[in-house]
């Protein structure tokens, strides 16, 4: 969403714990009263509701409906906290171009600030392309589903890195693409190459929000562990036991289970 100021200046978020409903378009706030002026807009106190903590403003939305904005409210002096309020104007976003690479999973925002809606998440597996700076912001601008959205740069390197995995070498001979069955450390072991978006679901229902990531050989991993697929009556998902790619965690099963209890198969994208 797009706030207008006045003069016709795109501010493209204001941070700290504010909310807009009331409108799902690009649209211009008009002053109703000059009151209480915040980074530029004129907003008018409504009651404030001491019990949420907030206070609400009531603006005029040009060509819509009325929206409430949601500032934070200093408990001692029982006013807006307008001071933690900022503007951020399109015309301060300085243009570069360049790859960066999240250092852990990292949240796509659609305004510059923390309390901003959640568009998406990256991995470290994702590479990132930043398009746009912002002054004395820890926020960078890039291009998300053809708009521009906001990551914070404290969590980008110019280096891919990889998470920590679980310490453990299996000295015997190793899955790979040209023995596709081998005796690992837990039992026979077989691998498959599957979309893991309902196998990650399952597993974050579960309390698992170790991030998802694939490992530079092509190992699915779930945090540190590899993602394995087992008999979950002997091993159910959670289990955590060794492999010959590493210690594994048991997110999935699947149809070999009956026929052969104690297998593994592995997740990659071979």
């Amino acid at each position: 969403m797009i706030l207008r100021n006045l003069k016709g200046t795109a501010i493209l978020g204001i941070a700290t714990a504010i909310a807009v409903t009331g409108a799902s378009v690009p649209f211009s706030l008009e002053a109703q009263a000059q009151t209480t002026s915040v980074v530029g807009i004129g907003l008018t106190s409504n009651e404030p509701t001491s019990n949420s903590g907030v206070t609400n403003y009531i603006a005029t939305v040009l060509d819509s409906t009325p929206a409430t904005i949601q500032l934070p409210q200093n408990t001692e002096t029982n006013q807006p906290s307008v001071n933690s309020v900022q503007n951020y104007n399109l015309d301060d976003i300085q243009e570069v171009s360049y790859v960066r690479y999240p250092t852990t999973q990292l949240n796509i925002r659609q305004n510059p600030s923390t309390d901003s809606e959640i568009l998406d998440r990256i991995s470290t597996d994702d590479e990132v392309t930043v398009i746009g700076e912002l002054p004395n912001s820890e926020f960078v601008v890039i291009e998300y589903d053809g708009h521009k959205a906001f990551v914070s740069s404290q969590y980008l390197s110019e280096e891919k890195t990889e998470p920590e995995v679980a310490e453990y070498v299996w000295e015997g001979k190793k899955l790979n693409t040209s023995d596709g069955v081998v005796t690992g450390p837990s039992g026979k072991e077989t691998y498959y190459n599957l979309p893991m978006s309902g196998v990650i679901k399952a597993m974050r229902s579960l309390g698992y929000t170790d991030e998802y990531w694939v490992r530079g050989d092509g190992v699915k991993m779930l945090g540190q562990y590899v993602m394995v697929a087992a008999n979950l009556r002997i091993r159910p998902k959670g289990t955590i036991l060794p492999t010959s790619l590493g210690m594994g965690i048991v997110a999935d099963t699947g149809d070999f289970a009956s026929s052969n209890p104690t297998q593994l198969d592995i997740a990659v994208d071979w």
